[in-house]
């Protein structure tokens, strides 16, 4: 997480697991892809999470989920698969 935080146009393309707790929604998109804040870690660092509206998951704030994701060009991590943990 440190190196991505650091440098996550470095890790485009990478794909990772992430375990973390849905902090809250930062779009209001109705019906199309989501994106999250998701907080990781023991040091509460926050990332954004991108979940595609084909995934038809119902995220709530306060949720723990492992992701598996992919580092987009623009940094945002797009969600290929999720699991509440």
């Amino acid at each position: 997480m440190e190196e991505y935080l650091e440098s996550s146009n470095a890790l485009s393309g990478n794909t990772y697991k992430v375990e973390g707790t849905i902090d809250n929604r930062l779009d209001s998109w109705k019906g199309s892809d989501r994106l999250f804040s998701v907080q990781v870690g023991e040091a509460s660092s926050f990332v954004p999470v991108l979940v595609p509206a084909s995934l038809e998951a119902n995220i709530q704030r306060g949720q723990r989920y492992v992701f598996k994701v992919r580092v987009l060009e623009t940094g945002i991590l797009e969600v290929l698969q999720l699991l509440k943990a």
